[in-house]
């Protein structure tokens, strides 16, 4: 929230389908500040492979991590010792437990390990400003062959799809800080790229990615 909160709702779902489902707030607590005022709260998330855990990214230049249970005070926070501006997008990844990538406003997008919290595992510069951060559709699957796979709108950089080889394939107690790659770019919006994400087509040989801009009212569809 703008008010530096984060909360969980919860959805319940009837049985009658002519009936909306119903939504129930579980947790509420202050997240972010910044010199003791509220900091917009820009992004939070679950984790894959611990339940209890949410992260938070917001305009004070931290990522925090929550347990639930006791919102008092994070769980661990990443400061802007590593971030040079807001945090705008966390996504945990769809197949890999306790794997994250993490965007923000200093146009890297850095993957973590919640286990080893000490640095990332891999910050990459996409050349803009991160806004949304996609996984490879294929990831839901457990398909290997795309998991380090993201598209991410880079705002004032256009798109840019990424790779972390050390997520393809590999033996989860393997993970590395290797190399990432960019794969491919897409600077045909003339003004900034907030939105992005996969079309797929079932198949990983297929894929194309959609993305919009905002001044300048475009969306596009590319390969």
């Amino acid at each position: 929230y703008s008010n530096g909160e984060v909360a969980i709702h919860q959805v319940s779902y009837h049985g009658d389908t002519n009936k909306a489902p119903k939504l129930e707030e579980t947790h509420r607590w202050n997240a972010h500040t910044l010199f003791g005022c509220p900091s917009e709260v820009w992004t939070c998330s679950f984790l894959r492979g611990a339940e209890n855990v949410v992260l938070s990214g917001a305009d004070d230049c931290s990522m925090k991590i929550w347990d639930i249970r006791q919102t008092q005070r994070p769980v661990h926070k990443v400061g802007d010792r590593e971030f040079e501006a807001g945090v705008t997008a966390i996504s945990s990844h769809p197949s890999l437990d306790n794997i994250f990538a993490v965007g923000s406003y200093d146009e890297h997008v850095r993957l973590y390990d919640y286990r080893k919290m000490a640095e990332p595992l891999r910050k990459v510069s996409v050349g803009g400003g991160v806004w949304r951060i996609k996984w490879h559709p294929s990831t839901w699957s457990g398909e290997s062959s795309c998991r380090g796979k993201l598209l991410v709108a880079a705002m004032h950089g256009g798109c840019r799809i990424v790779n972390f080889p050390s997520l393809d394939g590999g033996v989860e107690e393997e993970y590395t800080a290797e190399e990432a790659d960019v794969l491919s770019e897409f600077t045909a919006h003339e003004s900034m790229a907030y939105g992005a994400d996969w079309i797929s087509f079932g198949s990983p040989e297929l894929e194309a990615a959609a993305s919009c801009s905002f001044y300048d009212r475009k969306a596009f569809i590319w390969e």
